[in-house]
């Protein structure tokens, strides 16, 4: 593709999100790179975010930016429920997607999604962010050392926390709380990230049993899970996911990791701090370690010589940037839309676990039985 020309549905947290990452990184593409419409059903909203992020027009008709022949590009931005038809409409005119999680309501949504990509394929990339953060790669990086050496993976322990995502500081998402738009609760909304960086760090889940709770009240939206899982490899582990009510503690995803000689702990996804203990030391990496560490990686060495343009730990740039630089380029999109859909049935398969009384559930054998795959 010789340019992006982006068109951008929905206003809200991610649509201003991406859009102000896409003019943060315009810099590095050389005119290759335009923002041209944005679209939200609340005309106002998209045009407050038209003049904040320089984009050329807004509308409150998605349809403008799906038939508007200058847009090759289409980041869909919008709640749960309509993400299968703007991806339908944007794969059958030929434009590149940037898919926001989760992007269904149904399995059979997700399996149709799959099939017209199949027919029709058009670059598509999964929003699964924190593959795009600095310092998970560093936190990858010392897994597989450890795995190198030998050491057996004992457990990883996941605590993920977020402000009930309502009408926070950080995200002002009503619509979360209609079961009509969503497709259930804090582990489709917020937790699939963590189903997919999981098999990201350790490869693939092969069980899982779950339990949810709802504190908040609101009907099939659940505001807590726990779930036991097994890998592949036979380690066991467990995370928890939960929204409260606790506006100044937005959100932390906490690991806990255990080899058999190594333990590892993170409570951030900014490039603060990361501890490995091992029997000679405890080595507790600041924010300048994390960089050399992620600059040792080549972790996209063409940003962190202008880290005045994009921050390093500004991981929703990071993955804008990669985007755009694939697909000018003619470059492998991940994650795929496979790994969404294979991150969106372990879900599915949680839940179906928490309503039959926490029973163990195959993952393969749910996902052939539920996506055909």
């Amino acid at each position: 593709m010789e340019t992006v020309h982006v068109g951008i549905i929905g206003a809200g947290y991610m649509g201003r999100e991406h859009a102000r990452c896409l003019r943060l990184v315009k810099p590095f593409f050389n005119g290759r790179l335009q923002v041209v419409g944005i679209a939200d059903t609340n005309k106002e909203t998209a045009e407050a975010a038209a003049r904040e992020f320089e984009i050329g027009y807004a509308t409150d008709d998605a349809e403008r930016i799906l038939n508007d022949p200058s847009i090759n590009t289409v980041y869909s931005c919008v709640p749960t429920k309509f993400h299968p038809d703007i991806f339908r409409r944007a794969v059958e005119t030929g434009k590149a997607v940037f898919l926001e999680k989760p992007f269904a309501q149904t399995q059979a949504q997700v399996k149709a999604m799959q099939t017209l990509l199949h027919a029709n394929p058009v670059p598509c990339q999964v929003g699964f962010v924190l593959r795009f953060t600095p310092v998970y790669h560093v936190l990858k990086s010392r897994i597989e050392e450890c795995s190198k050496k030998g050491s057996p993976l004992m457990t990883v322990l996941l605590r993920d926390d977020q402000a009930l995502p309502l009408a926070g500081r950080m995200h002002f998402t009503p619509w979360r709380a209609d079961p009509k738009l969503t497709a259930g609760g804090v582990l489709i909304e917020h937790g699939i990230h963590d189903i997919d960086i999981m098999e990201w760090f350790f490869g693939p889940i092969a069980k899982v049993r779950a339990r949810s709770r709802n504190f908040a009240g609101y009907q099939n939206v659940e505001d807590y899970i726990s779930i036991e899982f097994t890998l592949k490899s036979g380690t066991m582990g467990s995370m928890v996911h939960l929204w409260h009510a606790i506006e100044p503690h937005q959100s932390i995803r906490h690991f806990e990791i255990f080899f058999r000689d190594t333990f590892m702990t993170l409570d951030s996804y900014a490039m603060d701090s990361l501890l490995v203990r091992d029997n000679n030391a405890d080595h507790m990496f600041t924010r300048e370690d994390l960089f050399r560490e992620a600059k040792k990686l080549n972790f996209y060495p063409e940003l962190t010589r202008r880290d005045d343009i994009v921050f390093m730990g500004d991981y929703y740039a990071i993955e804008d940037y990669t985007f755009v630089r694939n697909v000018l380029e003619g470059k492998t999109l991940a994650p795929t839309l496979a790994d969404g859909a294979r991150a969106y049935g372990i879900v599915q398969a949680c839940y179906w676990s928490a309503a039959h009384g926490s029973e163990e559930v195959d993952i393969e054998e749910f996902l052939k039985r539920t996506q055909g795959s």
